[in-house]
């Protein structure tokens, strides 16, 4: 560690931890590629032809999928997120988007609804004497959840899978449509690491 220009070493217990833990996130990385590798491995391999892609994300972001889908020798299909040009908001890009699944047959999509508008913070402290702004948000936010139900149904019923990802204590996944997901489509609750 540099500290005023000068060099100080850890304490010898304080390197042993940051030893430690950087072992413990190496061997969690590479059990996670292990069995990533593993589950595609497993599944039928696709013509390759257009109109098929291994995975499509919406609510990209940054698309971490979409850039390391080579890495499982996958095809990923265009991003979906306001940076790439689709606006969820909009009637016609949520309908563009299910036409977009429908002819690309994606193994996976993977949906990372923004949580912002879900997240303990926003309950507990921003919006805390302001809990009918923040209904409102969450309002406005619905249809993101719509489209993701729909995407859901149209995965499943070609037996394919989806991804719906969020913190484990957003109140997105407490919300009476994803509860009808999880109900209706027998999805999966997973906890995992995230942000």
């Amino acid at each position: 560690l540099l500290e005023s220009g000068t060099i100080t070493c850890l304490k010898e217990g304080t390197r042993k931890q940051l030893v430690h833990d950087v072992g413990e996130l190496v061997s969690a990385l590479d059990f996670e590629y292990q069995v990533m590798a593993n589950h595609w491995s497993q599944k039928k391999s696709r013509p390759c032809q257009a109109g098929y892609c291994d995975v499509i994300e919406a609510f990209a972001g940054s698309a971490p999928f979409t850039k390391r889908a080579h890495l499982f020798n996958l095809t990923a299909g265009e991003p979906a997120d306001l940076n790439t040009g689709w606006d969820f908001l909009l009637w016609n890009d949520r309908e563009r988007f299910l036409k977009y699944v429908s002819w690309s047959k994606p193994r996976l999509v993977v949906m990372g609804i923004d949580c912002t508008p879900w997240c303990w913070f926003n309950y507990a402290i921003n919006y805390k004497h302001r809990p009918e702004e923040l209904e409102a948000w969450q309002k406005r936010c619905v249809v993101f959840l719509i489209l993701a139900e729909q995407v859901a149904e149209l995965q499943v019923a070609r037996g394919d899978d989806f991804l719906l990802e969020n913190p484990w204590t957003s109140k997105l996944l407490k919300h009476r449509i994803t509860l009808r997901m999880i109900s209706k489509l027998g999805l999966l609750l997973v906890r995992c690491a995230m942000c």
